[in-house]
């Protein structure tokens, strides 16, 4: 059995599995109407996208943009070898995986605040729509459903890569993101990684709670 290291941390991992619980509660409340629970779940995603940003400042090397945000230049080039099954290898996110994280927090974070101010023309509205005058809200409203559309595609073009990943490049992102752990080979430099305190995390925790909270 190859050696393992450690790549991820539990932050990071809880934070990916939780928005993937979450974006699917959002989808799951919104089809079955439940609009006071499509709310919640909105705001947990609200307070996830604030930890994540937070946590890619202050988190440890992996989980830092200024890790995996490279020009885009490095990710084009990435990608046209990327076809290759022994590419190189990244302890973290690969230069394209740096800039498929960033389109998703954006994206995400659109939907959230589109959310905000859209309204369902019966009784329902965000917590923000009294803000905005009633087109504006109406523009937000149409603007949430259709981020949600680009949304799924982003998700199915992201499991694309994924299956991609395990079956052709024999590198399994999933396992990975569950244990926080790769093959030593498929993590060079995984000796320069860091890991920080939980004191971050639980600062990290509080300051995402700040938004959420006073807009609920």
């Amino acid at each position: 059995m190859a050696n393992k290291v450690k790549v991820w941390d539990i932050s990071t991992r809880a934070f990916h599995w939780l928005l993937v619980i979450a974006i699917f509660s959002c989808w799951l409340t919104m089809e079955m109407r439940w609009l006071d629970a499509h709310l919640y779940s909105g705001l947990f995603i609200a307070f996830l996208i604030i930890y994540r940003l937070i946590w890619g400042i202050i988190g440890a090397k992996t989980a830092r943009f200024s890790d995996f945000v490279k020009w885009p230049w490095h990710a084009v080039r990435y990608l046209l070898k990327s076809f290759n099954r022994h590419d190189d290898y990244h302890a973290g996110h690969n230069p394209a995986g740096g800039w498929m994280v960033i389109i998703f927090l954006l994206v995400i974070l659109s939907q959230v605040i589109s959310g905000l101010f859209a309204n369902d023309d019966i009784g329902f509205s965000g917590p923000l729509a009294d803000w905005v005058v009633k087109q504006s809200s109406d523009f937000a409203t149409f603007l949430h459903g259709w981020i949600f559309n680009a949304l799924l595609g982003l998700i199915w073009l992201h499991l694309v890569i994924v299956f991609f990943y395990v079956l052709v490049k024999k590198q399994n992102l999933v396992k990975a993101m569950l244990t926080g752990k790769k093959p030593a080979q498929q993590a060079p430099g995984a000796e320069q990684l860091f890991f920080v305190s939980s004191f971050r995390i639980v600062l990290a925790f509080i300051l995402a709670l700040i938004v959420p909270f006073l807009l609920f």
